[in-house]
């Protein structure tokens, strides 16, 4: 039991690493703008593999290739994003029609 205790310990020293500290608050905004990311992504991927007509087109490293540079595109959109907003663009949609 005491053994789980001190692993837990080091588990949290390891959290408080600055070192991990930048991508957590990097992540932080898109974790405040999930239902635009969301919706971005769709549309991202709708307007690629329908409107550029590349459905089955791709082979698997091109399309791990294409989604980390979405992601790496919605990670800077949403940090950009939320220095200037509170909400994302669909989340103030949507808290004002509710």
């Amino acid at each position: 039991m005491v053994q789980r205790a001190e692993m837990a310990a080091e588990g949290d020293k390891v959290f408080r690493l600055k070192l991990l500290a930048l991508p957590g608050k990097w992540l932080a905004a898109t974790g405040k703008m999930t239902l635009t990311n969301y919706l971005m992504q769709s549309i991202i991927a709708a307007v690629i593999f329908v409107g550029l007509r590349q459905f089955n087109q791709l082979d698997r490293v091109q399309l791990v290739l294409l989604m980390l540079a979405i992601w790496a595109f919605q990670i800077v959109f949403s940090n950009l994003w939320m220095r200037f907003f509170v909400y994302g663009p669909f989340e103030w949609v949507w808290r004002s029609l509710t």
